[in-house]
């Protein structure tokens, strides 16, 4: 089941957001959910419920996996370190690969997913870089 191989991934990349000695393992983790968000099954998968409880701060919620993969994007964005901002793009893309099967989205991630949109279409965030609009 691949949601098994997902809550350790967002549980990892969440724990090591801030640690600028963590860059790299954040690095794989987005690649590997990079590389199974292109494929259809993972997108359907990830509509299983979340029901594990993991040793951080992560706000409560009830909803799936999906849930969870966009709440984890959402705090490395927000509160990661700086090294982490070429991922943004590979984050977004994440999201917006399994999307169109994600069935039903918790209160708080779709709170969090219009906060990237104000964050992301900011005159700060679109001013920032010659490339900052893609």
């Amino acid at each position: 089941d691949v949601c098994e191989l997902v809550t350790p991934i967002c549980y990892l990349m969440y724990v090591s957001r801030r640690d600028s000695t963590q860059v790299g393992l954040i690095h794989i983790c987005t690649f590997i959910l990079l590389k199974l968000s292109g494929e259809r099954s993972f997108g359907v998968s990830l509509n299983r419920p979340f029901r594990t409880k993991l040793p951080c701060d992560l706000p409560l919620f009830s909803g799936s996996h999906a849930d969870l993969v966009s709440i984890t994007l959402h705090k490395i964005i927000v509160n990661g370190s700086y090294r982490l901002v070429p991922l943004y793009s590979c984050f977004l893309t994440i999201v917006s690969n399994f999307s169109p099967y994600w069935r039903s989205m918790s209160l708080v991630a779709s709170v969090k997913l219009v906060n990237l949109f104000e964050l992301f279409s900011s005159p700060k965030f679109l001013f920032s870089s010659e490339k900052a609009y893609r």
